[in-house]
């Protein structure tokens, strides 16, 4: 027999949870301009009363029940959180147990044309004690792994560079090295030098970070504009990717010290499905592109530049793990999860969230399978017919629909173009 819920205003309902939402787009300063968004372009297709404005930023597309961005059932307007609440069998024993009745992660698509600020989010027992201290600053207490999966060319920085590379830039970048000091760049350039155990060199990379953030202003203003003369003073095609990528940041941030810190951490830049996990005290930083997000339920961030919001540099600085690695070693690997080939998992070490990418070709179907938790999940590109046991509909790009804990869907692309689902779930 089929399962009987009800919406907020009692009515009673014969469904198998799975259901089209409507998300919102969060309009920030750094996303990209009108049609150019992926983030509003997507919105624009499945929500017919969301029309996009040339000249407005749109950063992000959020699916889920956050409170500050919060999806609502098509045709009802009902809330998904209220939905969730009246309904907890759609959550799933283990969800229930671990979070709540609530949905433990937010999905995202970001178009990013200005780059987002150097931060890192804190582990569960560093949250609850950022939050006791500073409510305002840290609105929970908890952590916020995030994935981050390239839906376009994307770039972005992530964790430190290697120890010899490290050293090659302070060598090379006249600038950065008189922001660090000569005491502490040859410092670390000796332990480099003499094969130093992994211990020393950590200790020795966090005093070249910390004398970096704890700049005075005026030696960042002066190196900035050096740099700028020189860089401006070579032929772009003579210029380092790096330099050309400070003249990027630069414009966007003018004498900001985070301009500085592609030369210390890992610049990664991300093929379509390729991913970065964002696990905690880890420095990272997105420049731009467009990618598929997802995160814990939390607001947790503790930054340190290339932002104009609230800066924490202290409880950065004492928080990094200070673990260094080559920027390929820094992608999340996905696995096949079908026969097929179809679907791959992005399998978080979180209980949090995982996400699913299924490619199906054009005229070829498959199944999202049922999991024990909730999931939300989205068309990327294409087009494909949806059905579970009475849900059917069509999903267009940018269509975003809820499933219910233990709830198998096929899933058929059109005959005429292949499609891309993503899927977060727990």
């Amino acid at each position: 027999c089929s399962r009987v819920w009800k919406d907020w205003t009692g009515r009673r309902m014969s469904a198998d949870g799975v259901f089209e939402i409507v998300c919102p787009v969060q309009q920030y300063a750094w996303g990209k301009h009108g049609s150019s968004s992926k983030a509003a372009t997507l919105a624009a297709h499945s929500n017919p009363n969301f029309k996009i404005d040339e000249a407005t930023p749109y950063a992000e597309l959020w699916m889920g029940a956050h409170p500050k961005g919060m999806s609502t059932i098509k045709g009802s307007g009902v809330a998904l959180a209220d939905w969730l609440k009246s309904n907890p069998w759609a959550l799933g024993d283990r969800t229930t147990k671990l979070f709540g009745e609530q949905l433990p992660f937010l999905l995202k698509v970001l178009s990013v044309k200005q780059a987002l600020s150097i931060q890192a989010h804190p582990h569960k027992a560093l949250a609850e004690v950022l939050h006791a201290a500073d409510p305002k600053n840290y609105p929970d207490d908890n952590h916020k792994p995030e994935l981050c999966i390239a839906c376009t060319e994307f770039k972005a920085m992530c964790g430190f560079r290697t120890a010899e590379d490290l050293a090659h830039q302070l060598k090379t970048v006249h600038e950065f090295r008189r922001l660090i000091g000569d005491a502490v760049a040859s410092r670390f350039e000796g332990l480099v030098a003499a094969g130093a155990p992994a211990s020393e060199l950590k200790a020795a990379l966090k005093e070249v970070f910390s004398a970096l953030m704890l700049a005075d202003t005026a030696s960042v203003n002066r190196e900035c504009e050096n740099m700028l003369k020189r860089v401006n003073g070579t032929d772009a095609h003579h210029r380092t990717p790096l330099e050309s990528l400070f003249l990027h940041l630069h414009a966007d941030f003018p004498n900001d010290v985070g301009c500085f810190c592609i030369f210390i951490l890992n610049v990664v830049d991300m093929h379509p499905g390729e991913a970065l996990f964002l696990g905690p005290n880890e420095p990272h930083a997105y420049i731009k592109g467009d990618c598929v997000e997802c995160m814990a339920n939390s607001d947790n961030v503790v930054r340190a530049g290339l932002t104009p919001k609230f800066k924490d540099v202290n409880n950065l600085l004492s928080m990094l793990t200070y673990e260094a690695a080559p920027p390929n070693a820094k992608k999340f690997m996905r696995k096949q999860s079908d026969s097929c080939g179809y679907t791959h998992i992005y399998d978080c070490p979180v209980d949090d969230f995982k996400v699913s990418q299924t490619d199906i070709p054009a005229g070829k179907s498959t199944q999202l399978a049922a999991v024990d938790g909730p999931s939300v999940a989205f068309v990327l590109h294409g087009s494909a017919d949806v059905a579970a046991k009475q849900s059917r509909f069509t999903a267009a790009a940018g269509t975003v629909f809820f499933i219910a804990a233990g709830t198998e869907v096929n899933v058929q692309a059109s005959a005429d173009h292949g499609s891309i689902i993503y899927r977060a779930y727990c």
